[in-house]
């Protein structure tokens, strides 16, 4: 149980659209809103920013989840009643294959999507969150003991 970022109200993102296909993330959609409200919309905006990074032109044009998600989840019980157990850390891992633009031209990329967070446990203002965009890697490089030393380093 994650604490919920926003009580009112029910989204749901479609798990295929032009930009993106994140269908074999779709079983995991309710544990990624722990993380964000819209977090496919989440994915994709972070990416280009740190595409920008490199090249300040650099447009995302889809990118597809080629992989299931790796997860690892740190769980607290509350101090209140300690009955409830929430979501204190949680962290988060594919492979993709993007298309990217800029400079005038198109680029296919493939790497390892991470996603951390620490502190979900807390109000939204108090909580931290870390990416990491590993061209050319795979989860058998990037998950696993790898994952937990980054989720780690995003509390």
């Amino acid at each position: 149980m994650c604490q919920q970022r926003r009580t009112d109200i029910q989204s749901s993102e479609p798990p295929t659209t032009n930009l993106y296909d994140f269908q074999l993330l779709g079983s995991s959609y309710s544990m990624l809103q722990c993380l964000d409200y819209t977090p496919y919309q989440h994915i994709c905006r972070n990416i280009e920013q740190l595409l920008r990074q490199k090249m300040a032109d650099s447009r995302l044009l889809n990118i597809v989840a080629t992989s299931m998600p790796q997860w690892q989840t740190v769980e607290i019980r509350e101090e209140e009643n300690g009955q409830t157990v929430v979501i204190s850390r949680t962290g988060m891992a594919f492979e993709f294959v993007l298309h990217v633009s800029g400079n005038g031209q198109t680029h296919k990329l493939t790497g390892v999507y991470t996603w951390a967070g620490s502190r979900l446990n807390r109000p939204p203002a108090e909580q931290r969150q870390r990416i990491w965009l590993d061209l050319n890697g795979t989860l058998a490089d990037f998950g696993g003991s790898r994952m937990t030393e980054r989720l780690k380093a995003a509390n």
